[in-house]
């Protein structure tokens, strides 16, 4: 039962990449694993721009990009694989601990993920 309550906590709907439940919980070869419900993988979740996802003091870092096509910088990573995709993107400060939720698309009105276009 604690083997329950804890792989729901480690693992809930999505797998992250840290997620080690057959390590964490000393689960022997051969064992028979169940899963109720969807599983996602963490790269399968829906993309959510920098912006809506900052938590102040907690140390997050982001890389940003300059989007050519669009004339602006400060485009967090999600937005650039989403909003920005197919556009002429380069780095702009990669592994930036910001102060404040910064990505240009929600500001710009560009940003597909806020539905703000």
């Amino acid at each position: 039962d604690s083997l329950r309550s804890s792989s729901m906590t480690c693992m809930g709907q999505v797998v992250h990449a840290d997620c080690r439940p057959v390590l964490e919980f000393g689960i022997k070869p051969g064992t028979e694993l169940r899963f109720d419900g969807e599983i996602l993988l963490e790269d399968e979740v829906p993309k959510q721009c920098f912006a809506a996802t900052f938590q102040k003091n907690k140390g997050q870092s982001v890389d940003y990009f300059t989007c050519r096509s669009c004339g602006f910088n400060w485009v967090c990573h999600p937005c650039s694989e989403t909003c920005h995709k197919g556009h002429d993107l380069v780095p702009y400060v990669k592994n930036h601990k910001p102060t404040w939720a910064c990505c240009y698309c929600p500001k710009k009105k560009t940003c597909e993920i806020q539905g703000t276009s």
